[in-house]
């Protein structure tokens, strides 16, 4: 059975993002954290990831679009440090110096108001897509949602 027909975009929210190396591992207790009650949406450490092995911790921080939007023309260099300060307090770990940190302007990263859909078809001219940008903006998403499109192509064959 076919998916539902392509649909127009909707935009997507501004995320300002962080990755900040550190010298000594932060935790074992976690591996990626959704944060609450702060500007912070998402805490992810890189280095736990398969065949990351290095000298350092790894970690990537992402602002929540409200907070990304007021600071989208901030200093990357005061926003990485505003981020990684945040970092410190909502996880109550001891502060390290971070051997490395960086943020980056994230424009396309969370749909506003995904289609919530698996995929788009339009078997008129046998085009479709699938993305993590259909149905919630998480990468499972795509994963999980491909077979959609996969069936849909299967189908008109």
């Amino acid at each position: 059975m076919p998916c539902p027909p392509i649909a127009p975009s909707d935009g997507a929210d501004l995320v300002k993002a962080s990755m900040v190396s550190l010298h000594k591992s932060v935790t074992e207790d976690w591996v990626g954290a959704f944060v609450h009650d702060s500007f912070l949406s998402w805490i992810a450490r890189n280095s736990t990831k398969p065949n990351r092995e290095g000298d350092y911790e790894n970690i990537v921080i992402h602002a929540k679009p409200q907070w990304s939007t007021e600071h989208w023309e901030d200093d990357p260099e005061s926003v990485a440090e505003l981020t990684l300060d945040e970092l410190w307090r909502v996880t109550k770990l001891p502060a390290q110096s971070p051997a490395y940190k960086k943020s980056h302007r994230w424009k396309f990263v969370l749909a506003k108001e995904p289609d919530n859909q698996e995929c788009f078809f339009d078997p008129d001219s046998n085009i479709g897509a699938c993305g993590d940008w259909a149905n919630g903006s998480r990468v499972g998403h795509f994963i999980e949602f491909s077979g959609c499109f996969f069936d849909s192509v299967f189908f008109i064959m």
